[in-house]
């Protein structure tokens, strides 16, 4: 079984190239499922481990963006299609489901981001990458999977980079706000994003040794990045047996 996480600069596409990437290979696309799972482990809603992730932005409540429209922003969840046809998503929005609920009913759920500890969140998020990345078949996106899955097997590291101006430009249009205001969540969600990956490992997300394979999205036509991946994963023999008979078969798609 192979896992696959994809991570690298801020900004830089892992959310779009991540849902094609499962799509073009028919593997489970994970980050808000992730989410979920990580808010049952941490005995929170999914809301308070996002805002644990993102509230240092600042973007959602001077915008005043609701919750729902910031993790369709952010890549959690859509209904869609993307510009090239691809589903926006893997999975179905856990808008809907049934609530979480505490692990023991005489302990209170935690609602606010405050009421998660750094060391709970990073030894949970850790121990939840490693769930899904053991399952295989998986791309992981976001919630650094490139750096708690570092010692793992049968795990593939993309890193994703571009210039911040390409970085500020995908932001701006992924979050429908300014130049400016897209600069401004790009400097704190960095910062966040090195703080998270520090208290696991004292890794750095900037880090290229993190990554098995590198790519500058924007020195590459969006079109040609899945099948690029898609070929280096096929020429380094790291796809599980189900995956490439699908690919064998002709099943897959080439975008």
């Amino acid at each position: 079984m192979t896992a696959i996480t994809i991570g690298g600069a801020a900004g830089a596409g892992a959310p779009e190239i991540g849902v094609r990437l499962a799509t073009s290979l028919r593997m489970d696309y994970v980050s808000r499922l992730a989410l979920r799972t990580l808010a049952k482990k941490l005995n929170a809603t999914p809301e308070a481990v996002w805002m644990k992730e993102n509230h240092h932005c600042g973007f959602w409540e001077r915008t005043g963006h609701n919750l729902a429209r910031a993790f369709e922003a952010m890549g959690e969840y859509g209904v869609t299609d993307d510009s090239l046809g691809f589903p926006s998503m893997a999975q179905d929005p856990f808008f809907g489901m049934p609530p979480v609920v505490p692990r023991d009913r005489s302990d209170e759920l935690r609602t606010e981001h405050q009421d998660i500890p750094d060391d709970d969140y990073t030894t949970e998020l850790t121990r939840v990458n490693r769930g899904f990345a053991r399952k295989g078949d998986v791309v992981l996106v976001k919630r650094a999977g490139c750096s708690t899955l570092q010692d793992e097997e049968d795990v593939i590291h993309i890193g994703l980079f571009a210039s911040r101006d390409h970085r500020v430009a995908r932001l701006s249009n992924r979050l429908n706000t300014s130049s400016i205001e897209a600069a401004d969540v790009l400097k704190k969600w960095e910062k966040r994003r090195s703080a998270i990956f520090n208290h696991v490992n004292g890794s750095n997300p900037h880090d290229r040794e993190l990554y098995d394979i590198i790519i500058r999205t924007d020195a590459a036509d969006e079109t040609h990045i899945v099948p690029f991946i898609q070929n280096e994963l096929m020429q380094r023999g790291v796809l599980s047996e189900s995956v490439q008979a699908r690919l064998r078969s002709g099943v897959l798609g080439t975008n």
